[in-house]
């Protein structure tokens, strides 16, 4: 049961982060906005590699088609 709820909880982050990204920090000209958007894609990134490993949320959240992952792109 608590694996379950911790399993939730964890993909609920997930899904929020993803909600919370700025697809478009490449775009970015300063500095720090494009490296915490770089830290925060490479994070997610692999938290998709262990629960979402079709990217269908990610796919689903993500604004910038260019950073479509997968099949789904």
């Amino acid at each position: 049961m608590a694996n379950n709820i911790q399993s939730t909880i964890y993909f609920n982050n997930y899904t929020t982060r993803l909600k919370n990204m700025d697809w478009f920090y490449e775009y970015s000209d300063d500095f720090q906005v494009w490296n915490r958007g770089k830290t925060e894609l490479l994070a997610l990134y692999e938290i998709a590699s262990k629960i979402d490993k079709n990217f269908i949320h990610w796919n689903y959240y993500c604004t910038n088609d260019e950073l479509k992952q997968g099949a789904y792109a």
